[in-house]
């Protein structure tokens, strides 16, 4: 009689459905040796919030505030109305935890000024001018930003400027005005549907094999299974 060896089937569909998951969950890397999050923090609203890298409002706010990379010199002169005045601090972070910038920008009556720190080839900020209420030290650059109006709109919609109402993210208008005029095609699009991809052909082929090994269990159906009665010996 031929003994009929059981695969566990369910386990290796079990198992192809975590790793198909797995792949789903794993965002794709940001660029190389750039920030990965952002923090922004209004101690005159009394609110914060963040941003990750792949939120359009993330690459909106980086470019606003003059994009990745600055010039190495100042080429604004400190305005001296900025003491004082109401500011918005953004600490950009590498792999969400080392501080790669820092932006505080000063909303002095209808006119924005930004002053940054910057890492160097050999380190990160150190901080220093930056603390609350400071303007940034010698070292610090003052520049504007490419669209004030933009900006400032934008940080209102976090509720991050004196007597704007607290809100979790940008009204719907301002989303789809970004949305329209500058979109920002996602990085992990490509990711997820690939992921996804994979779990379904996953789960359908753990389930297939399942399905095929449990029938091979029970053996063929139908009228040729029934078992053969015993006669009784006269």
């Amino acid at each position: 009689m031929r003994r009929t060896v059981r695969i566990p089937l369910t386990r290796l569909a079990a198992l192809l459905a975590v790793i198909c998951a797995a792949t789903v969950a794993t965002p794709g890397a940001a660029a190389a040796g750039g920030p990965t999050s952002v923090l922004l923090a209004s101690p005159y609203s009394d609110s914060a919030a963040a941003l990750y890298y792949t939120d359009e409002n993330y690459v909106r706010l980086q470019g606003l505030l003059g994009g990745a990379d600055l010039p190495a010199q100042a080429t604004e002169a400190p305005p001296a109305s900025a003491a004082g005045s109401p500011y918005v601090t953004a600490t950009w972070l590498i792999h969400d935890v080392s501080v790669w910038r820092i932006d505080r920008i000063f909303l002095i009556g209808d006119d924005v000024w930004i002053v940054t720190e910057s890492s160097t080839g050999d380190g990160m900020p150190t901080g220093t001018g930056m603390y609350p209420g400071e303007t940034g030290d010698t070292a610090a650059m003052w520049h504007r930003p490419t669209d004030q109006a933009a900006l400032t709109e934008l940080l209102t919609g976090y509720g991050l400027t004196p007597g704007a109402p607290g809100r979790a993210g940008p009204p719907p208008s301002l989303a789809a005005a970004s949305q329209q005029a500058n979109p920002v095609p996602d990085p992990s699009a490509s990711t997820w549907l690939w992921g996804l991809g994979g779990l379904l052909a996953g789960l359908i082929a753990g389930g297939a094999l399942v399905r095929a090994t449990t029938t091979r269990r029970r053996g063929p159906t139908g009228p040729s299974a029934e078992p053969v009665r015993m006669l009784p010996i006269a």
